[in-house]
């Protein structure tokens, strides 16, 4: 896919809200916006083209079947991942369904939760050992967290190398989202810039994107904006597809991933800011 990054921002207003529920869901994958702070040293290095990559630490959280490998067992081995927002945590999984070699899979795994930053406040989750060829799941009691560390402190024995398919983290919001307000106007990212013109909570959009030596117009339609989640399609001239991320907390940025709709395989994350002049 040759589609440009652009930027979107939507300014919300959060309102805390004792007991608003939403359905629960696997809040730190990529795709629900979550944004990888500090990572160990992976089979696949995570560069800009190259986040949702087999073997890469972005693959333990793109929910696909690509699988985060390290051959560098150095424990314990750290993921620090910023949330959207905050929730309530309810459930952690751990999908150690991974290459057939003998010890490879993970074994024993701490979680810690922060509200406060990402390199302060953390408590503890949960310690847990992870049957290997199984998906584990662990109830535990809600823990309030903006911010996740999962630390691997071993495998089931393998001398070289260690993998994980994928770890979720369920749960549900802590604050509801009262209103959205104006995202029309230009919008810059580390690749085009776009213009977005919004109607309500609808949008679409257009942005210039380059092929070879020859520059295309790329289109945004179905634009929709619910809660802080934001859904679109884009259209280039050879290739369609689908777009679902979510705005912060903060107000500053928007995270997610594309899809390509005529190649399952072909996605990828979309990282967005606001054009501020």
């Amino acid at each position: 896919m040759k589609l440009s990054f652009f930027s979107l921002l939507v300014i919300v207003q959060l309102v805390s809200a004792p007991g608003f529920s939403q359905t629960a869901v696997n809040i730190i994958s990529l795709e629900h916006g979550s944004k990888l702070i500090k990572i160990p040293v992976s089979e696949v290095p995570v560069t800009e083209r190259r986040v949702l990559d087999k073997y890469s630490a972005g693959a333990l959280f793109d929910q696909s079947s690509n699988v985060w490998s390290s051959n560098k067992l150095t424990f314990p081995m750290e993921f620090v991942v910023e949330l959207a927002e905050e929730y309530n945590i309810q459930k952690l999984v751990f999908d150690n369904k991974c290459e057939f070699y003998p010890g490879i899979e993970t074994k024993n795994v701490r979680v810690e939760v922060s509200s406060e930053s990402q390199d302060s406040g953390f408590e503890l989750a949960g310690e847990f050992e992870l049957e290997k060829e199984k998906l584990n799941e662990f109830t535990i009691a809600p823990k309030k967290a903006r911010w996740i560390k999962l630390v691997i402190l071993s495998n089931h024995g393998k001398s070289n190398r260690i993998q994980l398919a994928e770890f979720s983290a369920i749960g549900t919001p802590t604050s509801k989202i009262s209103r959205t307000v104006d995202i029309g106007g230009v919008w810059h990212s580390n690749w085009q810039d776009m213009t977005i013109n919004q109607n309500g909570n609808s949008f679409d959009g257009s942005y210039v994107y380059t092929s070879g030596k020859r520059k295309f117009k790329g289109k945004v339609l179905n634009g929709n904006i619910s809660r802080n989640s934001i859904d679109f399609t884009w259209d280039e001239k050879s290739v369609k597809g689908t777009a679902k991320l979510y705005l912060n907390q903060e107000g500053n940025q928007i995270s997610g991933i594309w899809r390509n709709s005529e190649n399952k395989k072909d996605f990828n994350l979309w990282t967005m800011t606001r054009n501020v002049q």
